[in-house]
C-alpha cells in the first residue's frame, strides 16, 4: 500500500468524494483496517434517516412492516432490550455528526426516497432508558422533524454536548421555558437554534433562555404577535448575526420612541448582519430600522401578509441607505399576491428607489410587493449604471401590467454595467422593433443563470428572433420562467403569452447549445 493512504486526513478527503455511493463506502470499510475507520466515519456522518441506525440492532429486536393509513413503513421495538443489544448501535452512533429525525421525505443530489416511520414506542424506550448519557456524544446538526408537540420530549437523549445546529419542528404546548431551559443546559455550544411555527413560541422565560445562549449565532423564532419586549430582549445577544423573526399576526403598535425607552442593552444587535421580519407590516419595520440606526446590518429581507401602499414604501426605501449604509441585499417581498392590473392603490412611480442607488455596494434588489411599478427602459439602465455590484435584480416580478414600459433593451444594460449579474427579475414587453443590440456584438453576459419575466407580454410571432436574442446576450441562462401559472388561471388572451413564452424557452436552449458549438469550434481552430 502506498505510504499516502495510511495517512487518515488524506483518506478522508478521498473517500469524502464518495458521501453519495454508501455502497462503495462500506465496501471500502470491509476491506481492510486501514480503511475502516475513514470509510465508517464518512459513511455514518450524517444520517437523514434515523430507522438506518435502529436496524442495526439486533435483528429480532425490530420489526418493520407497512402503515396502514400512509402506505410507508414503520419500525417498531418487538421486545425488551438488554443493554446488549446497544453495543453496535453506539458503535455507529458515535460516528454520526449531522441526524435528521422524523423527515418523511429525504431527497440528496442523486436519489429520493421516503423516509421509515418510527413507532412512539421506540422513542419512549429510548427516553426511558438510553444507552449512554449522549445518544450521540459527537453530534454536531440535529434537525427534529417529529411534528407533534407530544414528541418534542423525545429530543433530549439526541442532544450532544458539542451540538451546534438544532432545529425543532415543534414545541410542548406546556412547559416551553422549562424545555428550552433543559436544551440550552444539555446544548451550551449552540450556534444555530430554529424553533417552529406550531404551536407558537410563547414564553419570554424561554426567550431569556434562548439570549443567554454564548454562542448563538443564527436564531429563527415564530411568535403570536411580536412586541417590544421580544425585541428589546434579542437586542441584547452579544453573539447573534443572523435573526428570523415570524409574527403570526401583525403587531399595530410597536414604535421607535418606546423600543428605545425598553432597550436593556447600550448598543442594539451589536453583532446582527442579517434581519428577516415575516408577517409584521412595512411601516412597523420602518420603526424597527430607525431603533437599529447603529446597527451593521448587511441584509435585510422583509415579508408582508397584508397589502402595502405606496407611502409605506417610499418611507422605507427613503431610510434605508440613511439609517443602514452597510447594506448589501434588499428584499421585501409578499406571500398570496392578488392578479390586478395597476391601479391608484398598487402603482408605485420609480422614482421611490433613486434612494437605493447611494449604495453602491448592494448586491440583491428584490421588491415583490404586489405593487406594480411603472418602470421603463431609462430607469434601468439608472439602476445598472449606479449599482454595478448586482447579482440579483428582482423588481414587480409578480404584478401585473397589461402594458409594460420596458423593454428588451433593459436587458442590454443590465448585461453591459452588471458582470456579476445571475438573476433577473422584470415585467418587461418582447419585441423585435424594441432592441438596441444586434445579434452578434459583444454584449454578453455568461453569469445570469436565471431570467423570471412574470407576466411579461410578448409579440407572439416574433418567438424565434427573441429567442435568438437572448441566446446572445445571456449564453448560460438555466431557467426562463414567465407566465408559471395554470392555464385554467389565466384569460384567452393572456394564455397566448404564457404559450408563446414557453416557445422562446424551448428555442432558447436549441439557439445556446448551437452558439455554444461554435465557440467551440472557433476556439479549437484558432489554437490549430
Amino acid at each position: 500500500m502506498h505510504p499516502c493512504l495510511q495517512i487518515p486526513e488524506i483518506l478522508h478527503n478521498i473517500f469524502s468524494d464518495l458521501n453519495y455511493h454508501p455502497d462503495a463506502l462500506a465496501a471500502l470499510a470491509r476491506t481492510c483496517w486501514t480503511f475502516h475507520n475513514p470509510a465508517s466515519d464518512v459513511l455514518w456522518h450524517e444520517i437523514k434517516d434515523f430507522a438506518v441506525l435502529l436496524k442495526t440492532m439486533p435483528a429480532d429486536s425490530w420489526m418493520e412492516e407497512e402503515d396502514a393509513g400512509s402506505g410507508r413503513n414503520r419500525l417498531s421495538f418487538t421486545r425488551p432490550l438488554s443493554s446488549s443489544d446497544w453495543t453496535r448501535f453506539r458503535a455507529y452512533t458515535s460516528r454520526v455528526r449531522s441526524l435528521t429525525v422524523g423527515k418523511a421525505d429525504i431527497y440528496t443530489k442523486k436519489w429520493y426516497s421516503e423516509a421509515t416511520m418510527i413507532n412512539s414506542d421506540v422513542f419512549e424506550v429510548i427516553e426511558k432508558s438510553p444507552p449512554t448519557p449522549a445518544l450521540f456524544p459527537n453530534i454536531l446538526k440535529l434537525q427534529w422533524e417529529c411534528g407533534a408537540p407530544s414528541f418534542a420530549r423525545y429530543v433530549h437523549p439526541f442532544i450532544g454536548p458539542n451540538l451546534g445546529y438544532l432545529s425543532l419542528s415543534s414545541l410542548p404546548r406546556n412547559g416551553q421555558a422549562r424545555f428550552l431551559i433543559s436544551i440550552a443546559s444539555a446544548a451550551p455550544r449552540l450556534q444555530t437554534l430554529t424553533l417552529p411555527s406550531s404551536p407558537c413560541f410563547s414564553s419570554m422565560r424561554g426567550l431569556s433562555t434562548i439570549c443567554d445562549l454564548p454562542m448563538l449565532k443564527q436564531l429563527e423564532i415564530y411568535v403570536k404577535r411580536m412586541r417590544v419586549g421580544h425585541l428589546t430582549r434579542l437586542a441584547t445577544m452579544p453573539t447573534l448575526e443572523s435573526l428570523r423573526i415570524e409574527t403570526l399576526h401583525a403587531p399595530q403598535n410597536i414604535t421607535t420612541q418606546e423600543l428605545i425607552s425598553r432597550s436593556e442593552a447600550t448598543r442594539c444587535f451589536s453583532a446582527l448582519l442579517y434581519l428577516n421580519i415575516v408577517g409584521a407590516r412595512l411601516s412597523v419595520c420602518s420603526e424597527i430600522i430607525r431603533w437599529l440606526a447603529s446597527a451593521q446590518i448587511t441584509q435585510i429581507r422583509i415579508s408582508m401578509q397584508d397589502s402595502i401602499d405606496a407611502a409605506e414604501l417610499k418611507d422605507h426605501l427613503r431610510i434605508l441607505p440613511q439609517l443602514l449604509p452597510s447594506l448589501v441585499s434588499i428584499h421585501i417581498d409578499r406571500e398570496d399576491i392578488p392578479l390586478a392590473p395597476p391601479s391608484g392603490e398598487n402603482a408605485v412611480h420609480p422614482d421611490i428607489l433613486k434612494p437605493l442607488l447611494s449604495l453602491k455596494g448592494l448586491r440583491t434588489v428584490v421588491l415583490d410587493t404586489g405593487a406594480c411599478f411603472l418602470l421603463e427602459d431609462a430607469h434601468i439602465e439608472e439602476i445598472a449604471a449606479a449599482l454595478p455590484e448586482l447579482t440579483e435584480l428582482v423588481i414587480g416580478r409578480v404584478s401585473y401590467n397589461p402594458t409594460p414600459a420596458v423593454t428588451l433593451s433593459a436587458l442590454e444594460s443590465l448585461a453591459a454595467n452588471c458582470p456579476s449579474m445571475d438573476t433577473i427579475g422584470l415585467v418587461l414587453h418582447a419585441s423585435r422593433e424594441n432592441v438596441n443590440k444586434k445579434l452578434g456584438r459583444n454584449i454578453s453576459n455568461s453569469n445570469v443563470t436565471s431570467l423570471d419575466l412574470g407576466r411579461s407580454t410578448i409579440v407572439a410571432s416574433q418567438c424565434a428572433y427573441i429567442a435568438a436574442y437572448l441566446s446572445d446576450l445571456f449564453p448560460e441562462l438555466k431557467f426562463i420562467i414567465a407566465w408559471d401559472e395554470e392555464e385554467t388561471e389565466i384569460t384567452p388572451e393572456d394564455l397566448v403569452y404564457s404559450r408563446a413564452w414557453d416557445k422562446v424557452e424551448d428555442l432558447y436552449f436549441v439557439f445556446a447549445e448551437v452558439r455554444k458549438k461554435e465557440r467551440e469550434y472557433w476556439t479549437e481552430s484558432g489554437d490549430a
